[in-house]
């Protein structure tokens, strides 16, 4: 792996209005992001995720409690 060059830190000065404004903007695109990703989240049954894995129940069961699977709740 190359090593990357150390940079000299620059110093840039920025109004208190403007640094507000800029984390208010950031902090509202996240959110906005994070309420699209809520709207679009769709959970499945364990009947649903057991047919389109071609599995049972009883196997999606058995790797849920081996650690094999994650709960998304």
């Amino acid at each position: 792996m190359a090593k990357e060059k150390i940079r000299p830190s620059s110093l840039m000065m920025v109004d208190v209005d403007d640094l507000r404004e800029l984390v208010q903007s950031e902090i509202e695109g996240v959110l906005a992001m994070e309420k699209d990703v809520n709207a679009s989240e769709v959970y499945l049954t364990h009947k649903e995720v057991a047919k389109m894995l071609g599995v049972s129940t009883n196997t999606l069961w058995r790797w849920n409690k081996s650690g094999y699977l994650c709960n998304t709740t």
